[in-house]
């Protein structure tokens, strides 16, 4: 399992004590650890977990006991920050998307009314539920905010930079674009053919202060003329392979187009896509058995 810096490295180095009841009435010793390891584990692992792959690998890595790690989830439960979901028969244990659901080590999302002190390189996105896709409930969704923020860490010159636009291909929930600016672009369009979800993502633009940034509109694809910095489409694989062409004149020399929506079947066929219309390949990740990628233009506008 892969981690971020330093936590493999935390997890080895840490001593645990076994003592049990020690733990039980300490929530800053071992109690505490286990909380913060299942958040961790939960947070970051590209597969579900069930109960019995979160013991055993909490057990295996630091000996903590299993009444420890059973109470732990029990108040994660409870807290509303972790869910049990129930899939072909098997529990697994997941973030809940009634708390706060951590994306990466820097991007976080959160419903409005839950309060959360962000960290001094963290980003928050407060979304409202409502029917839209993309409240990070999804492995897609998630994808597509770490391939974002990915094309942003990789070309620091785009955080501030005038003119350094996103566009947002079925925006959804507005999650993507509202993203994209908190972490630094000047501003970002949002194309949704739903009036309904065109309605929630301007909300949630209006919850996260963005309204003279952002814009939501359901004019269609071949009517923007770009180029942007940032392009972004989590949606299914023969919209996205369709787009690779357009994509090309989307972007300028160095732009980005981030993709998600994925199966492992389909991704090297919409690998060859972009690299035919002269995108190469930046960034692969998978999440529960969906990819997402971000790819980069090296012959810009055309």
């Amino acid at each position: 399992m892969n981690f971020p810096a330093g936590i493999g490295t935390f997890w080895e180095k840490r001593v645990i004590t076994s003592d049990v009841e020690r733990a039980n009435d300490d929530p800053t010793g071992v109690h505490g650890f286990a909380k913060k390891r299942i958040w961790d584990l939960i947070s970051f692992s590209p597969k579900r977990l069930t109960p019995a792959d979160l013991e055993r690998s909490l057990r295996t890595r630091s000996r903590v006991e299993s009444r420890v790690i059973r109470r732990a989830v029990r108040e994660l439960v409870a807290q509303g920050r972790i869910q049990y979901s129930y899939r072909l028969g098997c529990s697994f244990l997941e973030q809940s998307i009634q708390g706060v659901l951590r994306i990466s080590e820097h991007l976080v999302l959160k419903p409005p009314q839950i309060s959360y002190s962000p960290g001094p390189y963290e980003v928050v996105v407060a979304l409202a539920p409502g029917s839209a896709f993309g409240l990070g409930d999804h492995a897609s969704t998630r994808l597509a905010l770490k391939g974002i923020e990915m094309a942003i860490r990789v070309n620091p010159g785009l955080q501030g930079r005038q003119g350094a636009h996103m566009l947002d291909i079925g925006t959804g929930s507005g999650v993507l674009m509202i993203a994209a600016v908190l972490l630094g672009l000047e501003g970002a369009i949002g194309i949704e053919t739903d009036s309904s979800s065109r309605y929630e993502a301007r909300e949630n633009v209006k919850i996260n202060s963005v309204e003279d940034r952002v814009e939501v509109t359901d004019k269609p694809v071949a009517a923007q003329t770009g180029p942007f910095a940032l392009v972004a489409a989590n949606l299914r694989f023969p919209t996205l392979k369709s787009l690779a062409v357009r994509m090309q004149s989307l972007t300028d020399l160095g732009g980005g187009v981030v993709v998600s929506g994925i199966r492992e079947w389909e991704l090297e066929d919409l690998v060859n896509s972009y690299h035919c219309a002269s995108f190469s390949t930046i960034w692969r990740g998978c999440d529960q058995g969906w990819w997402g990628a971000l790819f980069a233009n090296r012959t810009g506008a055309k």
